[in-house]
């Protein structure tokens, strides 16, 4: 019998304390999804993907998109960083999308933040 993988959904691999959590996670067993934009640079997507981590490009501004990526995980990593439009909105999705699943407890995406 095949044991499963943990499947994480990760946002923000791409950068450095991501791409250290995604190749920390992909050496430990775990089935690791990067949200990634589809500008990302080759280097960055050769190195994940070398790990064994599968990209996904997810427009991060549409809720639907990050539902649907983060499908069947186990939980949701974020390490995204930027202004309020990353920092706020983006994971509002992040989290809308946690809870979609059912994995967020008691979380709740009007208590997200301002």
């Amino acid at each position: 019998m095949t044991e499963e993988r943990p499947l994480i959904v990760l946002a923000g691999a791409s950068g450095d304390l991501g791409g250290r959590i995604a190749r920390t996670l992909a050496t430990q067993g775990a089935q690791v999804r990067a949200l990634v934009r589809t500008s990302i640079p080759a280097l960055k997507r050769d190195v994940l993907e070398k790990t064994g981590v599968e990209l996904v490009a997810v427009d991060l501004h549409d809720r639907d998109d990050v539902v649907s990526a983060c499908h069947g995980a186990l939980c949701v990593v974020s390490t995204l960083n930027g202004l309020r439009d990353v920092v706020i909105d983006a994971q509002r999705r992040l989290l809308e999308a946690a809870v979609a699943f059912g994995f967020c407890g008691g979380l709740h995406p009007d208590n997200a933040g301002p």
